[in-house]
């Protein structure tokens, strides 16, 4: 049995799915075919690709005509290469990684003074459509348990990190989510205070913290969080640590050129205002 890439978020029903299923399925097939023809720089007609993937010859060439229109696949006189449009997308995530790798680079000095002073856990994210994509996390050997199931990304309405996020990108909740009114007031609070906390939302026994950290044009780039156990947490103290962290490493990416640096979700608000919070940002008897 396959687990569909091993994501604990990926649906049961996928999951299970036999991998001889996925296989002969066909986006299977598809992806047999796409891989055949980009193997390497050489031309390959219909006839060797069929022959060579084990694909029907009458299903490969439509399976070749619908990559074609996709601009995956292009023409070579009666062969078959790579499309331009596969190679823009390569070239993208590419970009993205290099991109993530100057802002992880630039964050780690600021995330390893921030775990020294905290423990806990420290984390770095970037948003990625419905899910929070973790750049850098940091943490012990005691925590392990509870985080172990998080994994590289995480979904959006359930994290500290994911809320905060949220609450800065145009029009998420019209665009993205269905409409919530608790959660509508949470990003709003979030807006005000620029701070996002949750309790044992995600990881049981997890309290987690989050506050924005502004690229080079001031927009909400990235979102640094905090956390430990429930019992653990001086919320007072690490929420204004958190803070100057934050502070600090938005004043680092001003000095870097925009371009070197992943592009941030349309934001409502460039500079979250600072208040003093309150109780229900602080998590008022959570403090220790």
């Amino acid at each position: 049995m396959t687990q569909a890439g091993g994501d604990p978020h990926t649906p049961a029903e996928v999951r299970t799915i036999p991998e001889a299923i996925l296989e002969r399925g066909a986006v299977g097939r598809a992806l047999r075919v796409l891989e055949m023809v980009c193997q390497d720089a050489t031309p390959r007609g219909l006839s060797e690709i069929a022959r060579e993937t084990g694909v029907p010859k009458a299903t490969t060439y439509r399976i070749l005509t619908a990559l074609c229109a996709h601009g995956m696949v292009g023409r070579w006189d009666d062969k078959y290469v790579a499309g331009e449009r596969l190679a823009e997308l390569a070239s993208k995530r590419v970009t993205r990684r290099n991109q993530l790798g100057v802002l992880r680079a630039t964050a780690m000095p600021f995330l390893l003074d921030l775990y020294n002073c905290l423990g806990g856990f420290v984390g770095l994210g970037v948003h990625e459509g419905r899910q929070v994509r973790y750049v850098e996390r940091i943490h012990g050997r005691r925590l392990q348990p509870l985080l172990s199931r998080t994994g590289e990304t995480v979904p959006v309405p359930s994290t500290a990190i994911g809320k905060l996020l949220l609450a800065f990108e145009h029009d998420a909740q019209a665009t993205a989510w269905p409409p919530h009114e608790e959660l509508e007031d949470e990003l709003a609070v979030i807006r005000h205070t620029g701070i996002a906390v949750e309790r044992q939302e995600y990881a049981s026994g997890m309290l987690t913290v989050a506050a924005p950290i502004l690229g080079p044009d001031r927009r909400v780039l990235a979102g640094v969080v905090i956390g430990d156990t429930t019992g653990r947490t001086a919320l007072k103290r690490a929420v204004g640590e958190l803070r100057r962290t934050a502070f600090a490493l938005t004043i680092a990416l001003r000095r870097l050129n925009t371009d070197s640096l992943p592009s941030p979700a349309d934001s409502v608000a460039t500079r979250p205002r600072r208040v003093a919070p309150g109780p229900r940002e602080m998590g008022g008897g959570d403090d220790s």
